[in-house]
């Protein structure tokens, strides 16, 4: 069911994206479910209004078992209940209305204005056409939403801003036109969200100080959503971001002197992420990237050699007057393991070209020259010192 590709909306990969399409589905079944209860409703009041209570009784019934939480099912079938069998029902109901209307008056009069609105409002329910119930339960609402607004003036006074603005949110669900109400609300939700994010502010402030960027820099970006045009944070944010970048270009640095590239190229792309130049990025990269390159062009090289000595080496025919030398070599040719005076000078130039190189400070380079020395002649000690330094360098020695 969760995959989409059939219907050309892609697969669901993530668990965030299968969570949301399924609260997508559950929240327009619930929409779904209301309307159709809300259809079921409309036929169990007009049924009500017939004076067939039973049938509302039942419509009613219905409506609960499949949402308790239907308030005004719950009301019909209460007044169902106690008007089925009534020898008179429009009179009955007229009667129940006005017991309740009643009720009201009692509450309203002791002061509990909350329940006397409740009992009104349902009085206006099942019978709208009560002009007295009607009155008296917007009368008590404006007298609650007043209430309301004056607690939250309280409050505001006091520094609460947040009781104020739950009094305040109870006046608007009870009277959303109440003067000076959206002003006030306004400058409250404003008041509280720089609160908060001078909050914010300060803990990633000690975060920062605490060297723990990565968190400071997450704090400040909520203080973003809470304040968009806040300069400090986004000050701060810049700062926090280029140290973070700075630390990931270090790392892989660290990481390229001890020749692990790949994982020096990842530290310098986490680098860019965080705003690092690109170009410099970029530079970094391609030098990791050709020394794995050559990495790998001399371990090709070394697997080509060691084959080539594994292959048996057919036995040359002695030329004509040669004399063989002790040990069985012919006298007209020098031994295999012989450095020519060629592959002499050759390695000469290599020491010589790794000298510049590890002067200029690429070590990688100079490490590379005097390797290719000791292969052209093993005897060189200064090729062979070079390298040495080289590792002692890179293993952190003296």
């Amino acid at each position: 069911m969760l995959n989409l590709s059939k219907v050309k909306m892609g697969p669901l990969t993530s668990p965030a994206e299968k969570r949301k399409y399924l609260f997508t589905i559950n929240l327009e079944k619930e929409k779904i479910q209301r309307r159709m209860l809300r259809t079921i409703y409309e036929n169990a009041y007009e049924t009500y209004q017939k004076g067939d209570y039973e049938g509302a009784q039942e419509l009613a019934s219905r409506i609960l078992t499949i949402d308790p939480t239907f308030d005004d099912a719950t009301l019909l079938l209460q007044a169902s209940k106690v008007l089925k069998g009534t020898p008179k029902p429009l009179l009955s109901a007229r009667r129940f209305s006005q017991d309740k209307f009643q009720e009201g008056l009692e509450l309203y009069q002791k002061g509990r204005l909350v329940e006397a609105a409740r009992k009104w409002e349902e009085v206006v329910k099942l019978s709208p056409s009560n002009l007295k119930a009607r009155y008296w339960y917007q009368r008590v609402n404006r007298e609650l939403a007043k209430d309301h607004f004056d607690r939250g003036k309280r409050a505001y006074n006091n520094g609460k801003l947040r009781e104020a603005l739950d009094q305040w949110y109870s006046t608007l669900l009870l009277n959303p036109n109440y003067s000076g109400l959206t002003a006030s609300i306004s400058k409250a939700e404003a008041q509280l969200r720089e609160e908060e994010a001078n909050a914010r502010l300060t803990e990633a402030l000690n975060l920062y100080g605490q060297g723990k960027l990565k968190e400071s820099m997450e704090t400040l970006q909520r203080v973003l959503e809470l304040q968009p045009g806040d300069a400090k944070a986004k000050q701060l944010l810049s700062e926090v971001r280029f140290e973070v970048a700075n630390q990931y270009v270090t790392k892989g640095k660290k990481l390229f002197a001890q020749r692990r590239y790949a994982q020096a190229i990842e530290e310098w792309r986490n680098a860019q992420k965080f705003g690092y130049d690109s170009t410099s990025i970029a530079q970094l990269v391609s030098r990791a990237t050709e020394q794995i390159r050559r990495k790998e062009r001399r371990q090709k090289q070394e697997e080509e050699e060691a084959h080539k000595e594994q292959e048996p080496v057919a036995p040359q025919p002695e030329a004509p007057g040669t004399m063989p030398m002790p040990g069985g070599a012919p006298g007209g040719l020098l031994g295999a393991n012989v450095v020519t005076e060629e592959n002499r000078r050759a390695a000469q130039q290599h020491y010589l070209n790794g000298v510049v190189h590890f002067q200029n400070g690429d070590f990688q380079k100079a490490r590379d020259e005097w390797i290719l020395a000791k292969q052209l002649d093993p005897s060189h000690s200064d090729a062979d010192a070079g390298l040495r330094r080289i590792d002692q360098m890179v293993s952190g020695g003296p």
